[in-house]
């Protein structure tokens, strides 16, 4: 079932046949989706929907009075690179289906089989929507690492640099093709030898500490030369983001100009003061120079831009503010001078706040604190300051530079690159240039390409060559015109295996609308293809024996079909059904059957001509079709089959022999479609199965006829259920002494509204096949019981019914609880009902027999063999089968008087039957001949026409109501 989703799937039908287009949505429907769609037929119409709206997906006819699939495909391509387009049409072929989907259409179905549609849609919306969105952040990530306001660089564990944000190359003037590697870095940005020497240990240093404890490496200042010979001071320190390092750079130059300032401004006050001390004639002048330089000094604090304030460090009071301060805090000159420095403090951070800032006792001393502002929001300040004396007090100067966006930022960063590193998509990034300056470790995957070996490289490294010039100079006008685009290649990995991927490439702008960077997007299509090439397999050919299967033959078939009539040529289509295969599963097991199957198909297949097609349709049934075959070389093809499957086959240490019954239809006499000579060929091997089995028919027009007439029976039979038009009718059985009415068999009738009576033997075959025997057994089996205790509540001399039990239901676990059932709901006494089974239901399963008939004896209803001498009998099982009566076949009742045999068997079975403590009742009596015999040879009971016909409810009602006595036919 498809996603839930608040929005209908919208789905552009490029169709022109309305019915087909409903087909389809209705497909979708079905499999539960919510469809918008329009329906458009040619080219204009489909520029029109395609601006109008986003779609979901595009599903194409292939071939259209004004457009094609592929034409279509282009045009919406031109919209949207990841728009899916799945291909429904009628067939068109393997090489055409192969060519749109290496074109870029996601799937092809056959308008006839759209089962796997609604599975499809769904597949290709869902795998649409995981491309975009990764995609989308991937490029959030490269805007985010090129507009941070601070320097950026990334180097991997061997120390090749292999990315530098804009903010970095605009403060250092330093382009990636000048960087290569950190030895680069060493040499331009500390040219000084033994000042390089000294950052070099204290940066290693700090990055084997970080590396062995797991954290981050700490901000160090350090003095950095720029391209342009300008020495900035910056503050560097690193993230370490698996086998990399995202190193960040925060300019501090203006700072440390400001304190440097500060310091000489305060050297140059002690110097005057010490100079009034020494000298008290230079009183006047001191003053003046000193009033000056703390004039100087006071201006330089208070126009700062950085927040300062200056506060006493025996009592933490603020004792002066710079305008900054009260700008960034919130808080006026009058309120800081209430306060002491650890109510900037968070209430959780107070103490520890306040036992840090009594330890400034040395210039330089710095850290990173929280902060919180009048208004309750919190900041992170990074905290310089040196002490000094101030109006008589032992005070401290203090710079506070607010690095809460630099923190967020680095935040930010390092979650970006753990995106970047364990993302599944491979990843790259060029300059300007299309020279490679990043990659990540899925790219390393997928193409087998560290990022040394691509390294300022173009991306076309990897290119196959399956992709022309043509192809290439398109992708970049798309790129160059719309900053996008994405599509499906194939590349070559660095193995020399060539494989499919999706690529996505996107332009990355500066703040200036200049090119800057590119990135790639990249996705290995490989286990997607293999997937599809699965799918395409399992809905063509058969999975066991990797034989064509039913659809696969249909198309086939209509080639054959097509080629036939433009030549005035024959074609022949044999279903082949093997005989009694279900013994060798139920016995052997599934394993053994299913090698069977496989050793069967390998045979066939090697054996016969590769122009046929042998196709695998399901269990035991295979079908095959013989282009250019006319009736004569189909026989002897047929024949040659018989042959093959006789020779013995040898399947886990077991020998077995095989049989197959063979139906043939011929066109164009038996049809001109594969659809009517399936059926043709069907109905042929039913004759083939009724003839005995192992041999071959061929289809005659009396097939149809009959075939056409049992459906038509069929269907009406389903009516006649729950029309209420099938009736009970009851023949009387009769004491062979006395001919009192000692019991009935109920048989059923079917009233047909336009008919008129049916025979049971024109429907009880076709109910039995079709399994509609199990609902027309049961009816019986509840109807006649009701009716006899309906009649028993009138009053009546009621005695047993005999019903008789198809193989099908008495095949079915729930016979004895059907039972139960009808006897407890009538409340009818079980002595009352007696059950009728055949011969051969019996001797079926004798083990299971035994056990049911077990059952039913224990409930108090009686048991009789019908039919009985027509089958097999085991005498063995016989006496082990807790039953009341044989019951002998009238076919040895019809000759009695003129056939000896048939007389020596009713005889014999008698005979056998008394011995056994069994009762006996001849069935088909109609002459006195035949009942004198049968008294002669004390036969029990006698049912026939000479007492009485089967006849409806009423009148037997009316016989067991008078009593009657039976000597004469009604």
């Amino acid at each position: 079932m498809p996603i839930a989703s608040s929005a209908p799937l919208r789905v552009l039908l490029v169709e022109d046949s309305v019915s087909d287009a409903e087909l389809v949505v209705r497909q979708l429907h079905k499999g539960g989706f919510e469809v918008g769609y329009e329906r458009v037929e040619n080219a204009g119409q489909l520029h029109t929907a395609l601006v109008k709206q986003k779609w979901d997906i595009v599903l194409s006819d292939f071939n259209l009075p004004a457009i094609d699939a592929a034409v279509a495909m282009a045009i919406v391509r031109e919209y949207d690179q990841n728009m899916p387009f799945i291909v429904v049409s009628d067939n068109i072929g393997d090489d055409v289906a192969v060519t749109l989907m290496r074109a870029g259409a996601s799937d092809y179905l056959l308008k006839n089989n759209l089962q796997r549609l609604a599975a499809a849609v769904q597949r290709e919306v869902d795998n649409a929507r995981v491309r975009n969105a990764r995609h989308d952040s991937d490029v959030r990530f490269q805007q985010l690492f090129n507009l941070t306001p601070v320097p950026l660089a990334f180097i991997n564990q061997e120390g090749d640099v292999f990315d530098l944000n804009a903010r970095f190359q605009q403060t250092f003037g330093y382009c990636p093709s000048d960087l290569p590697t950190i030895k680069e870095w060493w040499q331009l940005a500390y040219p000084e030898p033994n000042y390089r020497r000294q950052v070099v240990d204290t940066w290693n240093a700090a990055v084997q500490a970080a590396t062995e404890q797991h954290t981050d490496i700490p901000a160090h200042e350090y003095c950095v030369s720029c391209k342009s010979g300008d020495l900035r001071i910056m503050l560097i320190s690193g993230i370490i983001i698996g086998d990399s390092l995202l190193v960040t750079f925060f300019d501090i130059t203006e700072r440390k100009n400001t304190e440097t300032e500060l310091k000489r401004h305060i050297k140059e006050a002690e110097r005057v003061r010490a100079a009034l001390l020494g000298v008290l004639e230079d009183q006047r002048e001191a003053q003046a120079a000193l009033r000056e330089n703390e004039a100087r000094y006071r201006l330089l604090f208070a126009e700062n831009p950085v927040p300062m304030w200056v506060y006493d460090i025996n009592t933490l009071a603020f004792i002066a503010v710079n305008d900054a301060a009260v700008a960034h805090y919130g808080y006026s000159c009058e309120e800081f001078y209430t306060m002491g420095i650890a109510d900037l403090s968070p209430p959780d951070g107070q103490e520890t706040a306040q036992q840090k800032s009594v330890q400034a006792d040395c210039y330089g001393l710095s850290g990173i604190w929280r902060h919180r502002r009048k208004d309750g929001s919190l900041l992170w300040a990074e905290m310089t300051g040196h002490n000094l004396a101030f109006e008589g007090r032992t005070a401290r100067i203090v710079l506070a530079q607010d690095v809460t966006q630099r923190l967020e930022a680095e935040h930010q960063l390092r979650l970006s690159a753990q995106v970047f590193e364990s993302s599944r998509d491979g990843i790259l990034i060029t300059d300007a240039d299309n020279k490679i300056v990043s990659v990540n470790k899925a790219y390393t995957d997928i193409t087998g390409y560290t990022l040394a070996e691509v390294l300022g490289k173009p991306p076309n490294i990897v290119s196959s060559g399956k992709q022309d010039k043509k192809f290439y100079a398109a992708m970049w006008r798309s790129i160059i015109a719309d900053g996008c685009w994405q599509g499906e290649v194939v590349n070559r990995r660095k193995n020399g295996e060539l494989y499919p991927q999706w690529l996505s490439v996107s332009v990355i702008r500066n703040q200036n609308g200049e090119i800057f960077q590119y990135i790639g997007i990249l996705s290995d299509l490989s286990e997607h293809h293999s997937a599809q090439e699965r799918i395409q397999f399992l809905s063509n050919f058969d999975v066991l024996t990797q034989l064509p299967n039913r659809a696969r033959l249909q198309d086939r078939a209509q080639l054959a079909l097509a080629s036939a009539k433009r030549i005035n040529a024959s074609v022949a289509l044999m279903y082949l059904d093997l005989d009694r295969f279900k013994t060798i599963n139920e016995s052997l097991g599934p394993s053994i059957g299913d090698q069977l199957l496989k050793d069967l198909s390998v045979r066939l297949d090697t054996q016969l001509d590769s122009d046929y097609t042998l196709c695998r349709q399901g269990g035991d049934e295979f079908i095959l079709l013989l282009p250019n075959t006319d009736a004569e070389d189909a026989a002897h093809i047929a024949r040659k089959i018989l042959d093959i499957v006789a020779q013995e086959f040898v399947v886990g240490g077991h020998r077995l022999t095989l049989t197959v019954s063979i139906g043939i239809a011929q066109f164009p006499e038996d049809g001109d479609t594969f659809e009517q000579l399936a059926q043709s060929a069907d109905a042929a091997l039913f004759r083939a199965k009724q003839n005995g089995r192992n041999n071959f028919q061929f289809f005659t027009r009396q097939m149809h006829e009959q075939a056409q007439e049992t459906l038509q029976i069929e269907n009406e039979l389903r009516c006649a259920l729950e029309q209420n038009e099938l009736l009970l009718y009851y023949q009387p059985q009769v004491d062979a002494k006395t001919g009192k009415i000692v019991g009935a068999e109920v048989l059923i009738r079917w009233q047909h509204p336009q008919k008129g009576m049916v025979p049971p033997g024109c429907f009880i075959p076709i109910a039995e096949e079709s399994g509609l025997i199990i609902d027309i057994g049961d009816w019986v089996l509840q109807t006649a019981i009701q009716q006899t205790a309906a009649w028993q509540a009138a009053g009546l001399g009621i005695v047993p019914i005999a019903v008789n039990l198809s193989v099908v239901q008495f095949r079915q676990d729930t016979l004895y609880q059907k039972v139960v059932q009808a006897l407890r709901l009538s409340k009818l006494d079980p002595t009352l009902l007696e059950l009728e089974l055949t011969e051969g239901i019996a001797m079926e399963n004798t083990e299971r027999t035994i056990g049911v008939l077990n059952q039913l004896h224990a409930l108090g209803v009686a048991l009789s063999i019908d039919d009985f001498g027509t089958g097999y009998s085991s005498l063995s099982y016989l006496k082990r089968f807790k039953i009341n009566k044989l019951k002998i076949d009238q076919s040895f009742v019809r000759d009695l008087g003129r056939n000896p045999e048939d007389a020596a068997i009713v005889t014999a079975i008698i005979g056998m039957a008394k011995s056994l403590g069994f009762k006996t009742i001849a069935e088909g009596v109609e002459t006195q001949e035949q009942l004198d015999f049968l008294r002669g040879q004390q036969c029990d009971e006698i049912q026939g026409y000479f007492f009485s016909k089967p006849i409806p409810a009423e009148q037997f009602a009316a016989l067991l109501r008078g009593n009657r006595v039976l000597g004469i036919a009604n």
